[in-house]
């Protein structure tokens, strides 16, 4: 279920298999193996992202937008409770912040993390943040 307010796209996805693509609010992610592309918040000051996953082995790509957990001239959230998960992209991603804040979380799940730079939990000018409790990553 998707609802679109004023301040971004709030999207309630169930526990199959789904595609998740573009900015949104808030995504919540029930369950399934899922795939997110260029998921996150836009290059507009005070954005703000928030997305959580419930489960799944999901693979989460970025190449066109600030990565997972970014927070770039606002504020991204990306929390991931269960699954081995492979996240691929470009630069500035992974609970990576510039002028604003940025945290990735990670429960658990033996995942893959690939990114350039400014990614990882940096903090440029902002607050950064990785975290991942559990699992054998790469």
């Amino acid at each position: 279920m998707d609802w679109d307010t004023p301040l971004g796209v709030i999207r309630i996805a169930g526990e199959h298999a789904n595609q998740h693509k573009g900015e949104f609010l808030l995504l919540i992610d029930l369950g399934g193996d899922d795939t997110y592309i260029d998921v996150g918040s836009g290059l507009t000051p005070g954005q703000i992202s928030v997305v959580v996953d419930l489960a799944g082995n999901d693979h989460v790509a970025w190449s066109q937008s600030a990565g997972p957990g970014s927070g770039v001239l606002g504020m991204g959230i990306w929390m991931d409770l269960q699954g081995n998960d492979k996240y691929t992209g470009g630069n500035q991603g992974l609970g990576a912040s510039l002028f604003g804040a940025g945290i990735f979380w990670d429960e658990e799940g033996d995942d893959i993390y690939v990114a350039g730079f400014l990614s990882h939990g940096v903090g440029q000018y902002g607050v950064g943040a990785f975290v991942d409790f559990e699992g054998e990553d790469r």
